[in-house]
């Protein structure tokens, strides 16, 4: 990286800090994240020690010791006046004889690894006359990287002000030698004490260089556009005219999305402007190579024979990049929009006006493998199955009516009863949260299409991508459908799942990644020959919330009433309040041990030993991550710039505009009047999925399912009607909840969702298969396969469970069973949120009311009527939450927060 720095300004930044270390021993280096702070002592430690010294490793032969404090083991650092007794805060050992513990590697790094060593005379001559002397070598260098202010860092700060302290465990004594250099590294002076201030230099790297800092980032964009290039077998196939044209329109597509986000400010953004340093241009090149790569020219010999349509498919892989590595970042609809006209212009500047797609957004196209042509996303859907074999196909509704079923189906096509009933193609796959015999429902989309293959390529190119969403929108899912669905460079993925919450430490975090890794040459560490470890990190916003207010959903609430407040509606600015408006705009890094640990193994792709202090390499491990935009950029709590850089933002608004399949109207054809429907197009996506398409993947799910386990009546009625009506009675309730909720009726921080509608669905197949003999006690000897929607083991055991303590096997349930299961689960799901008994009255006769009115068709047999009012409900797009219903819901719960929060009387 240090071939990628402005000389001028590097040379100026490591000769300040030799400068400060000339009168004193140790220095604070302060920059904006990614200006080149590291870069700056790096390139004065290699001048000073030759760049071995960058490389050194072992107990004795480390010249530089990279520490960052914050994921130090030792909660106390065995530093200052004890507060507990010896050993006590150390949770892996007692205090040895030398009043250290056994964490406590960096002080006896610190003072020297010393040891005995003989040294004997020529042979022959009396072993006893010999010599013993002390060797080994203390660190010549110890940077510290880590915020300031922390508890950890104020003990170290003391260490370095007074050069000796007594230990907390004892009298023994902490002395520092005086050969070593230290430095400090952070990117904040805010938390600094005075008297650390008033006692060492500060120097300021980047200063002069902008967001830039240090780096030349023409230099190092042609330098990786070139190395792609080359690597890939293309130089000699390429003229250097084009690759003029293709830096200029990489360069020019970078240059407008900085000028884009430094020109519109948007509240997605908060008061951040573009990235600095390298962040922008290591992720466009990292993208642009994993594409470039798709092309497989080394395969295809036709290219040589037509150098024009590589030139051509290397344009198009250069547009593509740019989309997804700019306008994929955390951007409001303006900014995407400018990001996305800038890329355009580029390409007509550069005249290459020809890589660009025939029509509609840059979100819709896909460069296709192989021969790097432009395909629409929606043309992806028709091979999903061929191309990922690891997806468990669904059942189509026709196959499983049998007799009965056929015929009533042919009735119902001939009198109008349900023929044109809508459906919605779906699988399965194996969630890996759930163990290996856990099957989620998956609804596959052009959105969700472009969203997993930009992750796959971050993925692939060694990055670590965090997709970024609101609450519900499908993060998660999509995340863990395709490390489930996905090989990784032909590997077998190993997924583990990391808690982001604060509470979780950094050596709970490091042991659970070490569990699935072994030790490799070199010192590293690396899963098992033929896997790929992917460390899923899910909801780093909880690692940023303070737990004030209502937890997760406080900025997105707080936000809301910032926007009632400044929307010009009186009304609803007196309802926000200044309060509101006042959490809304305060934004405050939170830099807790996790996340500074998390920051450690990317930033170093290492992690140290708790006990020896070795740097332990990581081989064939990849993290990704989930979050929230208010936990990233826009939140009163946030994420700290310095790990935000490693981490390669993909919000789910990039994919707003991939295709119709995008819409509401996911989940059926497209009636004849969709083309004259007032609806604009999507600029935003509340969630990947449409909640409509995903009620009747749901309700296509539990029909099959109930026609598996032997219900009478499902055996006779024509399934995708009944389908229909059960996603448009799982709609409606949806819905209604929302609006009570919105009223203040259910609590704001309840959401009846998606999920929780899954959760419904999951525990009334299992009941119905433990009822009718599938599972459980009375199960027959033929179990039914992963692909006809059975209940997973977990939901199945437990209503077995249910079954066995009631003593007696029940009779199969019918329709009248199955639809009062339902209600009672729905109820369950609904009523177990509130505790006054007056708005669980008025919810009770609601849900009665609108479960009454499209189950009571169900019931009855008449599907005529009940599947056009289906389709009304599933085509009719929800209406948005009113601004001041939820400021009211921010103020209900800030104050019912502070109130508990209130010392008792």
């Amino acid at each position: 990286a240090l071939a990628y720095a402005s000389a001028p300004q590097l040379i100026a930044a490591a000769s300040s800090i030799y400068d400060a270390l000339l009168s004193h021993r140790a220095v604070l280096v302060v920059g904006s994240p990614g200006c080149g702070k590291s870069a700056a002592w790096k390139a004065l430690v290699a001048a000073s020690h030759g760049l071995e010294a960058l490389a050194s490793s072992g107990p004795a032969g480390e010249l530089l010791v990279h520490v960052y404090s914050e994921t130090l083991t030792a909660p106390r650092l065995q530093l200052g006046a004890a507060d507990a007794a010896p050993g006590r805060g150390d949770t892996l050992g007692a205090v040895g004889a030398d009043g250290r513990a056994p964490t406590d590697w960096l002080l006896r790094r610190l003072e020297g690894s010393l040891h005995w060593a003989l040294r004997r005379r020529p042979e022959g001559a009396n072993v006893q006359s010999g010599s013993a002397a002390v060797v080994g070598s203390s660190p010549k260098w110890v940077v510290f990287d880590g915020p300031l202010g922390t508890p950890k860092a104020d003990r170290l700060g003391s260490l370095l002000l007074s050069r000796s302290l007594v230990l907390g465990s004892g009298g023994c004594v902490a002395e520092l030698p005086s050969g070593a250099h230290y430095v400090w590294e952070t990117s904040d002076l805010g938390g600094a004490s005075p008297g650390l201030l008033a006692s060492l230099p500060v120097v300021h790297v980047g200063g002069g260089g902008g967001a830039a800092g240090v780096w030349d980032t023409e230099a190092a964009l042609a330098a990786g556009v070139r190395a792609v290039v080359k690597q890939q077998g293309m130089a000699p196939l390429v003229t250097p005219r084009f690759m003029r044209k293709l830096l200029a329109l990489l360069g020019a597509s970078l240059s407008g999305c900085e000028a884009a986000i430094r020109g519109l400010r948007e509240r997605e953004r908060g008061s951040h402007g573009p990235p600095g340093g390298l962040t922008l241009v290591s992720g466009l090149t990292a993208l642009f190579g994993e594409v470039v790569r798709s092309l497989d020219v080394p395969a295809e010999a036709s290219w040589a024979k037509q150098p024009a349509d590589l030139e051509l498919a290397l344009a198009r892989c250069a547009v593509f990049s740019c989309y997804w590595s700019l306008a994929g970042q955390l951007l409001g609809p303006g900014q995407r929009a400018a990001v996305e006209a800038a890329i355009r212009d580029a390409a007509a500047a550069a005249e290459l006006p020809m890589v660009l797609p025939l029509g509609g957004s840059l979100a819709a196209w896909l460069v296709a493998p192989k021969r790097g042509g432009w395909v629409p996303w929606t043309a992806t859907l028709h091979s999903l199955s061929a191309d990922r074999p690891c997806i468990v196909p669904a059942m189509p509704l026709p196959l499983l009516s049998g007799g009965g079923g056929a015929a009533a189906a042919g009735r119902s096509s001939t009198d109008g009863g349900g023929g044109d009933a809508p459906g919605v193609d779906f699988h399965y796959y194996r969630d890996p949260r759930g163990g290996g015999g856990s099957l989620g429902l998956f609804v596959p989309s052009a959105a969700s299409q472009a969203l997993q293959y930009a992750a796959q390529l971050v993925l692939q190119a060694g990055g670590a991508p965090v997709l970024v969403g609101p609450p519900g929108s499908g993060r998660r899912t999509l995340l863990h459908h395709l490390l489930a669905t996905v090989p990784m460079q032909q590997l077998r993925t190993t997924v583990v799942t990391a808690p982001g919450c604060a509470a979780a430490s950094p050596t709970a975090l490091q042991a659970a990644v070490m569990w699935h890794l072994a030790p490799g040459a070199g010192g590293c560490l690396r899963p098992t020959p033929g896997h790929r470890l992917v460390v899923v990190v899910e909801d780093l916003n909880a690692a940023v919330a303070g737990g004030h207010f209502d937890g997760r959903h406080a900025g997105e609430l707080a936000a809301a009433a910032a926007a009632a407040a400044g929307g010009g509606d009186a009304a609803a600015a007196a309802v926000a309040g200044a309060a509101a408006a006042a959490a809304a705009g305060c934004e405050v890094e939170v830099q807790s041990a996790t996340l500074e640990w998390l920051r450690h193994v990317l930033d170093e792709q290492a992690i140290r030993d708790p006990v020896s202090g070795l740097r332990l390499g990581l081989r064939g491990t990849s993290f990704a991550a989930t979050c929230t935009p208010h936990g990233l950029l826009c939140g009163a709590e946030q994420l700290g710039g310095r790990l935000r850089r490693h981490l390669t933002q993909i919000h789910v608004d990039a994919a707003a505009r991939c295709g119709p399949s995008d819409h509401f109207m996911t989940h059926g054809s497209v009636p004849a009047s969709a083309s004259a429907s007032p609806h604009p197009p999507a600029t935003s996506l509340t969630t990947v999925f449409s909640r409509p398409a995903v009620m009747l993947a749901l309700a296509q799910h539990t029909v099959a399912h109930l026609a598996h386990c032997g219900v009478a009546e499902a055996l006779t009625m024509p399934l995708p009607p009944a389908a229909a009506v059960l996603a448009a009675t799982l709609e409606g309730v949806t819905r209604n909840i929302a609006a009570l909720t919105h009223a203040g009726v259910t609590p704001a921080l309840w959401h009846f969702d998606t999920a929780v509608v899954s959760g419904v669905v999951q525990r009334l197949c299992a009941a119905v298969a433990v009822a009718n003999g599938i599972v459980g006690p009375g199960a027959g000897h033929d179990a039914p396969p992963p692909s006809s929607s059975g209940p997973s083991p977990p939901a199945a055991a437990a209503a077995a469970t249910v079954v066995e303590t009631r003593g007696s096997v029940p009779a199969p349930w019918g329709l009248r069973e199955v639809l009062q299961r339902l209600a009672f689960e729905v109820g369950r799901a609904v009523m177990g949120h509130l505790s006054d008994s007056a708005p669980r009255e008025a919810l009770a006769k609601l849900l009665l009311q609108t479960m009454g009115r499209h189950l009571g068709a169900l019931a009855s047999g008449r599907l005529d009527a009940a599947v056009a009012a289906a389709r009304q409900v599933l085509d009719t797009p929800p209406p948005p939450p009113p601004a001041a219903a939820l400021a009211q819901q921010h103020l209900k719960v800030q104050a019912a927060a502070a109130a508990a929060a209130a010392p008792p009387p």
